[in-house]
């Protein structure tokens, strides 16, 4: 999925907010390079609908990912996910 601008970035992460009934999200290791801050984290989440994959309601879904983040003048630039 792509977005643009904060508007775009905002709906998209309120309706992404219905396919869980809890989410926890923590950071495991930080990274530096250029302009870029390269996050590890660890994601969990329990799923309140059925989804596409054969996961189902109550199932709890656990990811180890990256959100690079990356910076222009001081302002976040783009930011990217990989899970």
């Amino acid at each position: 999925m792509r977005t643009e601008g904060i508007g775009e970035f905002r709906k998209q992460a309120e309706l992404a907010k219905q396919y869980f009934t809890q989410r926890k999200q923590l950071v495991e290791s930080w990274e530096y390079i250029d302009t870029k801050v390269i996050i590890g984290i660890h994601y969990e989440a329990i799923l309140a609908m059925d989804f596409p994959n054969g996961m189902k309601t109550g199932d709890t879904l656990k990811l180890k990912g990256k959100s690079e983040f990356d910076f222009e003048d001081g302002k976040i630039k783009s930011i990217t996910d990989k899970s």
